[in-house]
């Protein structure tokens, strides 16, 4: 208000709206906002965002494949398809604002309401530059009592957004923290690309409906020095490696050649632990009670393939 009322490029000096602003000044009674509104994220507006996001779906086209978006015309277009979302939305924002996450706070319960998951991946908080720190420690724990899965993965650069598997967006906006630097994003519809993604991501292992698909998680007698899960085999591009399950943990360790790792998986023969193990010709698990016993499990993956002898 100060700058309209001074500023050379403010209103002009017989400016009606001048006038209202003044005697707002002049006969106005300053409130703090902390007693109307008790926290940065409002729950009580959903009248409201649902009446917005109708008016965003009463202007939007569907875009046609591999459209093209700036900062200017991506958020729109981005909440009509968060909105049309049926199952599940993945969101990968190195860095996280209150003043851009507060936007989607609402939509995301409502959305939760109706049994979509939402996973967001962010930078832990130590690696949020400098004012988003502070903002990331307030985003990540609201985020979490709404029911989104806030997972933190180190030193993360990817901006992404991935709609039911079907929809993805990719390119250099964060989310969750843009403000005013020109960006873009690209809507790739293309079922091949998402896979494809999801692939590079890392993300499909661990997602609750691909969990639910897989045979089996191998779980090992290690624990993470974090929380005390105990962690689970993945297989990464450059090898196996350990990783915490518990989605709001982001521990993992790498695992090295000829390490032998005890799992939770018996053998089918004799009962002892099998050992997951990392060799010159690939990943199985072997029986620990060789050699006595020599039963081996090709593992590929999450998967356990057909015993060997």
């Amino acid at each position: 208000m100060q700058y309209l009322l001074e500023s050379k490029n403010g209103l002009h000096k017989n400016a009606l709206l001048r006038e209202i602003i003044r005697r707002f000044k002049n006969n106005g009674k300053v409130i703090d906002c902390k007693k109307i509104v008790n926290s940065y994220f409002i729950r009580d507006f959903e009248h409201w965002i649902t009446r917005l996001l109708n008016s965003f779906r009463s202007d939007v086209i569907e875009p046609p494949n591999g459209s093209l978006f700036t900062e200017k015309n991506f958020y729109p277009v981005f909440f009509e398809d968060l909105r049309n979302a049926k199952k599940e939305i993945i969101i990968f924002s190195p860095f996280v604002s209150v003043r851009r996450s507060v936007q989607f706070a609402e939509l995301f319960r409502i959305l939760i309401q109706k049994g979509i998951k939402i996973k967001l991946f962010t930078r832990p908080i130590k690696e949020q530059k400098s004012n988003f720190a502070l903002d990331a420690a307030k985003v990540i724990e609201q985020m979490r009592k709404i029911g989104v899965e806030v997972i933190e993965r180190k030193r993360m650069h990817q901006k992404i957004a991935i709609i039911d598997k079907k929809i993805a967006w990719e390119g250099s906006l964060n989310i969750l923290s843009h403000r005013d630097s020109h960006e873009q994003m690209r809507r790739l519809p293309y079922i091949k690309a998402v896979n494809e993604l999801i692939r590079l991501c890392e993300i499909d292992e661990l997602s609750t409906e691909s969990i639910h698909n897989k045979i089996e998680l191998v779980k090992t007698f290690e624990q993470c020095p974090k929380c005390g899960e105990y962690m689970i085999i993945k297989i990464g591009k450059y090898g196996p490696f350990l990783v915490c399950p518990n989605p709001h943990c982001s521990k993992r360790r790498s695992i090295k050649k000829w390490d032998r790792i005890k799992t939770h998986i018996l053998c089918p023969k004799c009962g002892h632990p099998m050992v997951f193990i990392w060799g010159s010709k690939g990943s199985f698990l072997g029986c620990s009670g060789y050699p006595k016993c020599k039963v081996m499990l090709p593992y590929a993956g999450s998967k356990i393939d057909k015993i060997k002898k």
